[in-house]
């Protein structure tokens, strides 16, 4: 036949003894027999035989694949919901791993991810080091306490140049806790602390030098605006940062300034007050 000729197929021959039983070529000696048959259930017949010979590229009918299922080594009791050591974890808030909602962590770890503080582009060179940085905030601040002792109109001339040394060295120690809440929020690394404070003496005692001095202008709330502004572009100037985040120093700065101040005051107001006593 044609196709047996193409496909190198030997026609099949029934074996004795199948009783005319149906056999797998069954289709083909019917065909035979009958006249009708055709190539294609000779053909069909004769792949059919094939199979049940074992012959390969074919498959016998009723035949089983004894190959393993996809599912046969799946663990049922398996939890998926870890991640697993190699994949980050996302936390609720939908951002990068390890941040919850508005980008924040609780992850030490992570927080080295984060710029630092103190920027290489805002170290200058011999200058922006932190022993010559401390040796000019130490000679502001002993100008500052001469101006104060200069200006001072009290009749107790050595508390005023005390208290501006005092509150010199205070509100640097204020100014690195302002340097850390700062960029807590603007989630940056801490680094270089002695930089920071070297950077902060030399901005306290610059405001704390203006401060005191004695402009002639009837209003003295200018000493405190130009000393503001100038520990504002200080803070711009030594730490190079975004404006936004420069802000977020000086803000901080001022407010903890401030909350002393206030403590201060309630002192010297419970001190003035005399009191009460039966007489």
């Amino acid at each position: 036949m044609a196709d047996e000729g193409v496909y190198g197929l030997e026609p099949e021959e029934p074996e004795s003894g199948d009783g005319g039983g149906v056999t797998p070529s069954g289709g083909a000696e019917q065909g035979g027999e009958t006249g009708g048959g055709t190539g294609g259930g000779a053909a069909g017949g004769s792949s059919m035989g094939s199979a049940a010979r074992g012959r390969p590229g074919s498959v016998a009918p009723g035949a089983r694949i004894e190959a393993g299922g996809l599912l046969d080594d799946f663990d049922e009791d398996a939890d998926f919901s870890d991640p697993g050591e190699g994949s980050p974890a996302r936390k609720p808030g939908g951002g990068a791993p390890g941040r919850g909602v508005y980008g924040q962590t609780d992850d030490p770890e992570l927080t080295g991810n984060w710029p630092p503080l103190v920027t290489d582009a805002s170290v200058v060179a011999v200058l922006g080091s932190p022993k010559v940085l401390g040796i000019a905030g130490g000679v502001l601040l002993v100008t500052a306490v001469v101006v104060t002792a200069v200006t001072n109109t009290s009749a107790r001339a050595l508390i005023p140049p005390l208290i501006t040394l005092y509150e010199g060295i205070v509100h640097t120690g204020t100014g690195v806790v302002a340097a850390i809440v700062a960029a807590r929020f603007a989630e940056r690394r801490v680094n270089r602390l002695d930089l920071i404070a070297a950077r902060m003496l030399v901005l306290v005692s610059l405001f704390l030098s203006i401060q005191h001095l004695n402009i002639p202008i009837p209003l003295k709330i200018e000493e405190h605006l130009l000393a503001a502004g100038a520990y504002y572009v200080g803070v711009l100037v030594l730490f190079r940062l975004p404006k936004w985040e420069t802000g977020l120093i000086a803000g901080t700065h001022f407010i903890l300034w401030v909350l002393m101040m206030i403590g201060s005051l309630m002192y010297e107001v419970n001190k003035a007050t005399p009191a009460g006593g039966g007489g």
